[in-house]
């Protein structure tokens, strides 16, 4: 989706999304909680999907993997690994690339891990559905010793159940299950959410350190910025089911182009300069009710009249910079906004 700098030739994609539909059937009709996303990944590569809760991140994650279930639905698009469509894919060849080829690290660690089996069964038991009967018992347990002490844990918390094991040490374990079998692509589902700052920062270390050993593509959801700025290469800005920026994380975060990512990064508290917090005025849009035009526009300080009638595509306003918005190509960047605009919500 980011196109090659020319004159460096671009790797295969290891994962490619085409336009991707994810539907919910509602008493009141579909809601489009993702609505024609795209974005591709070479190995190692690292892109960061943030937004508001209800944006659609986690439902993306969900599909890559194909785990949406009713009432959601795939209604639309491709998920190519390595050229592979996993929404084409059969049962059994999908259970195949699960784990070997796309692997998860859930949300909550405790929710994932089964509460009365030992550490090194939940390994071994993903192991053995992919290799069944290739590994003497003891050679696994080697094995699983190795994966352990790979996400930094010791190989005594093999013989041990999740409840004996630390929020962290769960969270770490989830990523040895998710990398035992050295996946290409790893879908990480704001796997810090329930931890504090400082083991916050050391799964992500883990996961990064693990990462790049694999040399596999990841993609972070979450809605902490800081975390982003340290781990991805790329961001995406999701906004009622569809990327509205995507950039590299740097420019993003220091140039933003479009007016939400501009205002969720003005919401962020500074730690160099006391300034008022402020809010994105307004909500987010009901998904199956959604405004004429750019989904954004009833909270949007720049909207004018094309914005509530015309739908924007995602489009490139500078080397490796897609946004979709109507501001471009009339502007390079965007104007300040009044501080007493943001706090009364005006628009223009």
């Amino acid at each position: 989706m980011i196109p090659a700098n020319p004159t460096v030739e671009r790797a295969p994609d290891v994962l490619r999304v085409e336009d991707l539909k994810v539907y919910y059937e509602t008493s009141k009709g579909h809601a489009k909680a993702v609505d024609g996303v795209s974005f591709s990944l070479r190995p190692g590569e690292r892109l960061g999907l943030i937004g508001e809760s209800g944006s659609g991140k986690t439902t993306i994650a969900m599909a890559l993997m194909r785990l949406t279930h009713p009432p959601g639905r795939i209604v639309g698009g491709r998920v190519l690994l390595d050229g592979r469509d996993l929404l084409a894919m059969r049962e059994r060849e999908l259970r195949r690339a699960r784990l070997k080829e796309i692997a998860l690290v859930p949300q909550g660690a405790m929710n994932s891990l089964n509460p009365v089996m030992r550490i090194s069964d939940q390994i071994i038991d993903g192991v053995m559905a992919h290799e069944p009967d290739r590994h003497p018992r003891m050679e696994l347990e080697r094995r699983v010793a190795r994966l352990l002490e790979r996400v930094g844990l010791e190989s005594s918390v093999a013989g041990r159940y999740p409840h004996e094991l630390s929020g962290g040490m769960k969270q770490r374990a989830v990523l040895a299950i998710a990398t035992s079998l050295d996946p290409k692509v790893i879908i990480a589902d704001e796997p810090t959410s329930a931890l504090d700052v400082v083991v916050q920062r050391q799964v992500m270390l883990t996961l990064g350190r693990v990462q790049e050993g694999l040399g596999a593509a990841v993609v972070l959801v979450g809605h902490d910025m800081g975390l982003m700025a340290q781990f991805a290469d790329l961001v995406g800005v999701m906004y009622a089911g569809k990327l509205v920026e995507v950039g590299p994380v740097e420019q993003l975060l220091t140039e933003p182009r479009h007016p939400y990512t501009r205002l969720l990064i003005d919401s962020l508290p500074a730690l160099d300069e006391k300034r008022e917090l402020r809010g994105i005025p307004g909500l987010p849009p009901t998904l199956v009710d959604m405004p004429a035009g750019c989904a954004f526009n009833p909270r949007c300080p720049y909207q004018h009249l094309r914005c509530r009638t015309e739908t924007p595509e995602l489009w490139e306003v500078d080397p490796h910079r897609q946004v979709a918005c109507h501001l471009y190509p009339e502007h390079s960047a965007l104007p300040a906004i009044p501080d007493k605009q943001i706090r009364e919500g005006a628009i223009p």
